[in-house]
């Protein structure tokens, strides 16, 4: 069975990191676009198999500014946000298996008499 497909849209306008109105304090705007499809193979309840693209647009844009007195006040160390990353997972649902294997012990237990 597959699941409805997800898409998530965040935008940021412009932005100052610090008060101080300087451009190396400064983010331009940007857009994030991330997708998720997955897909439950029929039967198997159990199993979820994702696939998901994040940053689609491989946007580059600083997600932090750091400045430090080692660093000094007029230098930022800004990491930059991930690029554009693509995978799949395979999810194990172990509490709806060990419950299914609970009732089946359960439903094929017969009272002594």
């Amino acid at each position: 069975m597959v699941n409805w497909p997800s898409a998530q849209y965040t935008w940021t306008d412009d932005l100052q990191y610090r008060p101080f109105d300087r451009d190396i304090d400064a983010q331009d705007a940007y857009s994030i676009c991330n997708l998720l499809v997955s897909y439950t193979p029929s039967g198997d309840s159990h199993l979820t198999l994702k696939g998901f693209v994040k940053n689609l647009s491989d946007e580059e844009y600083v997600h932090m500014i750091s400045a430090s007195a080692t660093t000094g006040f007029n230098r930022n160390t800004s990491p930059w946000a991930p690029p554009r990353t693509w995978g799949v997972e395979a999810v194990w649902d172990f509490n709806n298996f060990l419950l299914d294997i609970l009732k089946n012990q359960v439903s094929s237990y017969e009272r002594p008499e």
